[in-house]
Formats: C-alpha cells, structure tokens, sequence
C-alpha cells in the first residue's frame, strides 16, 4: 500500500469474499473495509484506490450500503 501513497492514491478499499465457515455447501461471504493493512485469513478480492477523497467517499458510502464490513479483532 506504501507504493500507492507514493503515487497520490491515498484511499482504498477492499472488496472481498471467502467460503462461509458456517455452511458446508460452497457459499461465500462478501465484505468490504477500506484504509486498512490487515486481511482476513482464506479471503480474496480485489482493492480499488482513490486519489480523490469526494470519489472515495461516494464508493464507501455505497459499499456501506450494499455490503457488510469486515471487523478485525
């Protein structure tokens, strides 16, 4: 991610799945965070960077509506 910063893309956000530990059929949950350098294990998605903040907010605002969020602990 430090490479991006160099680059003037300030911002991401990470689109992600991984299989569902709760259901033994192949069902996959999806999630997002965003500015944040962990992942969550067994998981994969793409990232999206901004370089403008007001693009970034609008992509976060509609990830917070049509996605859960990933928490770390």
């Amino acid at each position: 991610m430090q490479e991006m910063r160099v680059r003037k893309y300030y911002w991401y956000i990470v689109v992600a799945r991984r299989e569902n530990q709760h259901s033994s059929d192949f069902v996959y949950e999806v999630f997002y965070y965003c500015n944040f350098p962990q992942t969550l294990n067994n998981s994969w998605g793409n990232v999206f960077f901004f370089n403008e903040y007001q693009v970034f907010k609008k992509a976060l605002d509609w990830c917070a509506t049509m996605l859960p969020m990933a928490y770390f602990k």
